[in-house]
């Protein structure tokens, strides 16, 4: 775990290298095992590994998707919250105003979080 926090560490130190970005996420794959990683920096995406644990489908680009897992839903969550706690998101305000894809939708940020909105997957 040391490893991947040094890698990403260092990932964040060196956005404006695109070689670099590349050459970590390439780390993160061959030595510490993670499956698949993708990052966006200045406007380009650098991806190593698979996108799906076993199938050895190659990660995909920026405008594809890919399976996340379960950790994304607590990280994203506790971004969301720090959003809440500094005033610029209201948990019980539509999505829409946030997520220009859910404007025609009455969805609402809490519904959201707690995974209760009906939206499809």
């Amino acid at each position: 775990m040391t490893r991947t926090r040094d890698c990403v560490r260092t990932l964040n130190k060196c956005r404006s290298k695109g070689g670099a970005a590349q050459r970590q996420l390439d780390l993160l794959v061959k030595r510490d095992g993670v499956p698949g990683a993708l990052a966006y920096v200045n406007g380009r995406t650098y991806t190593a590994g698979t996108a799906e644990v076993g199938t050895g489908r190659p990660m995909v680009d920026a405008d594809a998707r890919f399976r996340l897992a379960g950790d994304t839903k607590a990280f994203t969550a506790t971004a969301v919250m720090r959003l809440v706690a500094e005033g610029k998101v209201r948990l019980d305000a539509p999505a829409g105003r946030y997520v220009p894809q859910l404007a025609q939708s009455p969805v609402t940020v809490r519904q959201l979080l707690k995974q209760r909105s009906g939206l499809p997957e």
